[in-house]
């Protein structure tokens, strides 16, 4: 919000990709996507919609690709680019923790951040699609990940802040 009372962006859902969401039937988002969209360019055509915030971590390896486990669709939002989702948001947001780095380690930064967001990048692209992309939710899970300092955890939400700042400061202009 910029202050003014009124609600620039708006994220529809979290993590619908867990398969206690709507993991197991990606298409049911598409919808709700789609109507949110639709709502919006009605109320307010400069608001902007945000992908729910994509989480799969575990389905990812840069090797090879993604997959679909008990918790998790890693084919979630390519299924929705693949059936025209693309023209029914306007920002993409993703969950990244650091006990799944290792999935996007190719990336320099903690956490495998940029490596994740370089994926979702190249999903967009393979769309013809280039939109900005928010980090939703970031972290390091101390019971998950042992020997994670503070240290470690202050300098993973030091890159997020400093990432969402940025972007908000890009936005602005």
């Amino acid at each position: 919000s910029s202050g003014t009372g009124e609600v620039k962006y708006w994220q529809i859902m979290n993590e619908p990709d867990h398969m206690n969401c709507l993991g197991s039937t990606p298409l049911a988002y598409f919808p709700i996507l789609q109507a949110a969209y639709q709502a919006k360019m009605i109320a307010d055509p400069n608001a902007q919609i945000v992908f729910a915030a994509i989480a799969s971590d575990a389905c990812y390896d840069d090797h090879q690709p993604p997959m679909i486990t008990a918790e998790w669709n890693g084919w979630f939002f390519q299924d929705l680019l693949a059936a025209g989702a693309g023209d029914y948001f306007d920002v993409l947001s993703f969950n990244q923790y650091h006990v799944y780095r290792r999935n996007h380690e190719k990336s320099w930064a903690p956490g495998g951040l940029l490596g994740k967001m370089d994926r979702f990048r190249n999903y967009l692209a393979d769309y013809g699609l280039s939109k900005p992309i928010i980090i939703a939710e970031s972290g390091r899970q101390y019971a998950q990940d042992p020997g994670t300092t503070e240290y470690e955890q202050s300098a993973q939400m030091a890159l997020v802040t400093a990432y969402n700042i940025a972007w908000a400061k890009a936005d602005a202009t």
